[in-house]
């Protein structure tokens, strides 16, 4: 299994692009798909062999470059054949992509969209396994974290989401964790982003405890330029520690 990271960063503008995850198994598997990660995606992966889209929740940055791959897949179906797609994520997911595929042009491929909700249960993608559970980021909107098993390995994703139960069912004895950073060691938890993700902090203590082999710290937010995050992160957790960059590859 390969990770590999199509953007690290999050809705406020910097170089590094938002939400999106491409995870190599038996099938390639799309995980959120934010602001620049389409045009990452082309680069790693032949789009047209993308036919699973998983998403985590519905907050812009980790959704909006779903358009263009979409039209980008409609306008060349013309001309080529290419797979079904298929789009889940967390309840309400159904209801707001099917908005988007009543825009113009979007009944126009050749191929079948899926849509459908996937939380707190478990299913097959090819030889693949993904377990989901609905994690706690912001009140009255339902979000997933993904734990994938394939090849006798596990990569957990939590999206976004504060410290909690499910985040740490899901990271059980991963071989890759990617969390959510957002904000460093000190940041005040009186700002909404102190208060509605991991954090630093948040993040190697769910690593240490779900005994984490490798954490990748991802979502990271401006307010953690100049920050060390490994050094901060090393307070609570032993093991391996990588900041996330976009296009950075990862064996699992």
């Amino acid at each position: 299994m390969e990770l590999i990271i199509l953007g690290s960063g999050t809705a406020v503008p910097t170089e590094r692009a938002t939400a999106g995850y491409l995870v190599k198994t038996d099938v390639p598997i799309v995980m959120d798909i934010g602001r620049g990660t389409f045009s990452n995606l082309c680069k790693v992966q032949d789009r047209n062999e993308i036919s699973n889209i998983l998403f985590s929740h519905h907050h812009v940055d980790h959704y909006s470059d779903i358009l263009p791959f979409l039209q980008t897949a409609i306008h060349e179906s013309q001309d080529k054949p290419r797979r079904d797609i298929e789009i889940a994520g967390p309840l309400g997911t159904k209801t707001l992509f099917s908005k988007f595929l009543s825009l113009p042009g979007m009944d126009r491929g050749t191929f079948k969209i899926s849509l459908m909700d996937v939380s707190n249960m478990s299913f097959h993608i090819g030889k693949t396994r993904i377990i989901t559970h609905e994690v706690y980021h912001v009140d009255n909107l339902h979000c997933n974290g993904y734990r994938i098993e394939y090849g006798g390995k596990v990569l957990a994703y939590s999206g976004d989401s504060r410290v909690c139960d499910e985040v740490m069912e899901l990271c059980k004895d991963a071989d890759v964790a990617v969390l959510d950073c957002s904000v460093p060691k000190g940041f005040s938890r009186e700002h909404h982003l102190g208060k509605n993700h991991m954090g630093v902090i948040g993040c190697g203590k769910i690593a240490e405890q779900a005994n984490v082999k490798r954490l990748v710290l991802s979502h990271l937010y401006p307010a953690c330029d100049g920050h060390d995050l490994i050094k901060e992160c090393r307070e609570n957790f032993d093991g391996e520690i990588l900041i996330a960059r976009d296009l950075m590859k990862v064996n699992v």
